[in-house]
């Protein structure tokens, strides 16, 4: 079961035309591979069990079950993740976690989709997604570091955010999940 501290910086656009730049200009950079993929994830907010959320997530190749570190208002620039590997030959086991999640008796669902395209570089993965939940849609680029240190995961991605023109100040402090839902 990996645990691992994710160390990411994500950067929200206002529309589809920036996203396309975007997806220009991480082109220009030669990832080693790209490709794209659908997700579908519903995410748990558990009563009683702060500071975490649980996600569900699968696409055509894989699903798992992650336990993320979570506090609202704070920077989501690092967050402790545990990760599950889910049987994917079985196919959706969304009902089987479902009754997994009956044993902290109350807890509240949010669904979305995901439509990612992923490039893969040595130093760090560089995701361009839309999100879309039955309210709100997101476009969004994410640089995550795949070094273990928090220092070295940093340069990394200071590195990208300056090869694509990013502006720093305008990095979303937020995760994924407080920007799409309101949860409260």
């Amino acid at each position: 079961m990996p645990k691992f501290v994710e160390v990411e910086h994500k950067f929200c656009f206002d529309n589809k035309q920036s996203f396309k730049k975007a997806e220009s200009a991480i082109l220009r950079l030669y990832p080693l591979r790209d490709y794209k993929v659908d997700v579908a994830e519903r995410y748990f907010l558990i009563d009683g069990l702060n500071n975490f959320i649980i996600r569900h997530k699968i696409d055509e190749e894989k699903q798992s079950l992650t336990l993320k570190s979570f506090t609202p208002g704070k920077d989501s620039q690092t967050r402790l993740e545990v990760e599950i590997s889910l049987a994917q030959e079985q196919g959706d086991q969304l009902q089987t976690v479902e009754q997994f999640l009956t044993v902290f008796n109350s807890y509240k669902e949010y669904k979305l989709m995901k439509h990612l395209q992923v490039f893969l570089f040595p130093e760090a993965e560089v995701v361009l997604y839309q999100a879309i939940t039955q309210d709100r849609e997101l476009y969004a680029l994410e640089i995550e570091s795949v070094k273990e240190s928090k220092y070295q995961a940093l340069k990394h991605i200071k590195q990208f955010e300056l090869q694509l023109g990013l502006d720093v100040r305008k990095r979303e402090k937020r995760c994924l999940f407080e920007l799409l839902f309101q949860y409260r």
